[in-house]
């Protein structure tokens, strides 16, 4: 799994939680950085901040989705502030699944393992 989030206390969190649960796990600490991995690992699932500086978590959902070997992969989308346009935007760019910041960790494991 790639995480992708600026704030490093979001990235360990969420670290915690999913090696707990048994993943490996690959931290970005932006969109750009993302991407890179992205290709050098192919990671099974992403979860990326909707705000990040370089490129946000709509712009990497979607240049993911160019990617042949992302095109069915699931992209988890992680926001502390979504607006009523938002869903819109995320379900466009190629998300997979919503959670709101701050997650509850059993609230992640089930959206995880119905991803995959």
């Amino acid at each position: 799994m790639l995480i992708a989030d600026d704030s490093q206390s979001s990235r360990d969190l969420l670290r915690f939680i999913l090696e707990r649960s048994g993943c490996d796990v690959i931290e970005a600490q932006d969109g750009e950085q993302a991407l890179a991995l992205a290709l050098e690992f192919t990671p099974d699932l992403f979860i990326l901040d909707l705000n990040m500086p370089r490129l946000d978590g709509y712009s990497v959902a979607a240049e993911l989705r160019k990617q042949p070997a992302f095109t069915q992969t699931p992209i988890l989308a992680l926001s502390a502030g979504v607006t009523q346009t938002d869903p819109a935007r995320i379900k466009e760019s190629g998300f997979s699944a919503f959670l709101s910041k701050p997650i509850p960790p059993a609230g992640l494991r089930n959206c995880i393992s119905r991803l995959l």
